[in-house]
């Protein structure tokens, strides 16, 4: 479906609200054309082709907000839709917060469509997914793949409002997952995987060559893997690592609502040094050519690129419409109402990059006593207190002089907020993990390492 055909059913949609005694009314949509062929046991598994319009609804009347959803354009279905959102707006308490967005401009963001990527067929991506398998193969034989994917799609959003606000984007996308291990003779590796996702053709074909060197490489190492020691010292992140560790966390307590709820170990401390001076987190939705940008956000409002973390000082909060109400932020939302069209508007990130340091990856690594380079966290992060304890997975011990050694599965505990107050060392080098997310490798100090 195209924009403006979309646009003109969410337009359709908001006037038939009002006909049907919502007081605001607004309309989300998204049309979406997926193929997508899936990896099993090192061959190719099954294929599909999908194809899906969603409609949310979000009405106000008399004070109060009633949500519902369809995936049925047809008029009878989007009037049940109304109805419904209608209905749940009738037994829920007004909320003085909630109200539907003005309408506001948006520029449009460059390079979110690639026609060559949105023409490719099931068979064209089934024979792109056979090539990234049999890159593996011809890599290392001892590389298991136990399952994986890759998928093509395109998109198109919109969104009308009584209000009077109407916009719509396009844009196309494209991912790949490698998940396996390596096993040789009587050694068998841990799990862990690999993946890419990025807007065109040229770039998703370069990648599918990068992603079987980078999983090859993650699942060998932990085949002599041995134990490690008990001690406390350096935490080496990996660009995964602080991908998958760090930002969620910081996310989290950076959200308007923890804030407000007094789950954000950073209400009240915009402005503070809390973390060290090589720490800055910047969130834009604007740049070019990257699957987490878009125009504007699920409010309709056009989004602009925000510093949350300046050389160490939390400098702002993400805020949607009626969290910036309930703070009574004088400056309104900064445009970071996220989700899609089968569900009200959330809060969440764009595309996070947090500043790239000085350090080569060596020096990183040589200059650490006695640490652990984390490939990979599975545990637990407090979102409150910032306390964690966990698995390093696919890990390394580090000892000055000695070059990096693979270590068993060994414990980490601490509190990452005051790890991040300890930034010893930032990666000169920056990469994108899963689409949206651009980070650099760290070095923290201070974190309790325990071997079994």
């Amino acid at each position: 479906m195209s924009p403006d055909g979309l646009l003109g059913l969410c337009r359709e949609s908001v006037a038939r609200a009002a006909k049907l005694g919502a007081d605001q009314a607004e309309v989300c949509a998204s049309s979406v054309h997926e193929s997508k062929v899936n990896l099993e046991s090192d061959d190719l598994g099954t294929a599909q082709t999908h194809q899906e319009e969603n409609f949310g609804i979000r009405v106000r009347r008399a004070g109060s907000t009633g949500f519902s959803a369809t995936n049925d354009a047809s008029p009878a279905a989007i009037d049940e839709a109304i109805e419904a959102a209608l209905a749940l707006a009738r037994v829920t308490p007004p909320d003085p917060h909630d109200a539907i967005a003005e309408p506001e401009p948006a520029s449009a963001v460059e390079g979110l469509y690639d026609a060559a990527l949105a023409e490719l067929d099931v068979a064209s991506v089934g024979r792109l997914c056979g090539e990234l398998a049999a890159r593996v193969r011809a890599i290392d034989p001892r590389v298991r793949l136990d399952s994986g994917w890759v998928s093509v799609g395109s998109s198109v959003s919109a969104l009308a409002s009584s209000t009077g606000s109407e916009v719509s984007e396009r844009a196309t996308d494209a991912q790949a997952l490698l998940f396996g291990m390596a096993v040789d003779g009587d050694k068998v590796g841990s799990f862990d995987h690999e993946a890419a996702d990025v807007c065109s053709l040229r770039e998703f074909e370069a990648e599918l060559k990068l992603v079987p060197e980078r999983f090859v490489t993650r699942v060998l190492s932990p085949l002599e893997a041995g134990p490690g020691r008990t001690f406390c010292g350096s935490l080496v992140l990996s660009a995964e690592a602080v991908a998958e560790f760090v930002l969620p966390a910081l996310s989290d307590a950076l959200s308007a609502q923890s804030v407000r709820t007094g789950s954000s170990l950073l209400a009240g401390k915009l402005g503070e040094r809390l973390f060290s001076e090589g720490l800055t987190l910047v969130d834009d939705a604007g740049l070019p050519g990257r699957p987490g940008s878009s125009a504007f956000d699920r409010e309709g409002l056009a989004h602009q690129r925000l510093v949350l973390i300046d050389a160490g000082r939390p400098r702002e909060y993400l805020y949607n419409s009626r969290e910036a109400r309930a703070a009574e932020r004088a400056v309104g939302s900064t445009r970071h109402a996220a989700g899609g069209a089968r569900t009200p508007p959330g809060i969440g990130p764009t595309n996070l990059l947090l500043a790239a340091g000085e350090l080569e990856r060596d020096a990183l690594l040589g200059e650490v006593a006695e640490g652990v380079l984390l490939q990979r966290f599975s545990g637990n992060t407090d979102s409150v207190s910032g306390d964690f304890s966990g698995v390093a997975k696919g890990s390394f011990l580090l000892s000055r002089g000695e070059p990096p050694r693979p270590i068993t599965e060994t414990l980490l505990s601490g509190n990452l907020f005051e790890l991040l107050a300890q930034i010893s060392g930032i990666g000169r080098e920056l990469r994108w993990i899963d689409g949206s997310v651009c980070v650099p490798m760290l070095r923290l100090e201070g974190v309790s390492v325990t071997s079994n």
